[in-house]
């Protein structure tokens, strides 16, 4: 493939996404984070990385709108209170699932 066809491949590329359910709160959208949504939260050393990459992440089950700001502390708060076992891990999960 040439350079040129490598490119436009890539710019078609779309960014992975699925939906999955979580008990007790209903069906989600996950979508992939991209280079820029990690480059905006890596290159900040806060204790809000995290929950910042799950806030950029979450969608309605349509993928219509996310569920969180990221750039709200109160959004981030309520991410960083949810258990690793019941929910963390298994948005997790989806992602490296689809890897």
């Amino acid at each position: 493939m040439s350079a040129k066809q490598l490119r436009e491949a890539f710019a078609k590329n779309s960014r992975q996404s699925a939906v999955i359910e979580l008990d007790g709160i209903g069906k989600i959208m996950i979508r992939e984070l991209s280079l820029a949504d990690l480059d905006m939260v890596d290159n900040e050393d806060t204790p809000n990385a995290r929950a910042k990459n799950l806030a950029l992440s979450i969608y309605t089950e349509d993928g219509a709108e996310r569920v969180f700001n990221p750039d709200s502390q109160e959004d981030l708060d309520i991410i960083k209170a949810q258990g690793m076992r019941s929910i963390v891990n298994k948005i997790t999960q989806a992602f490296t699932s689809k890897n």
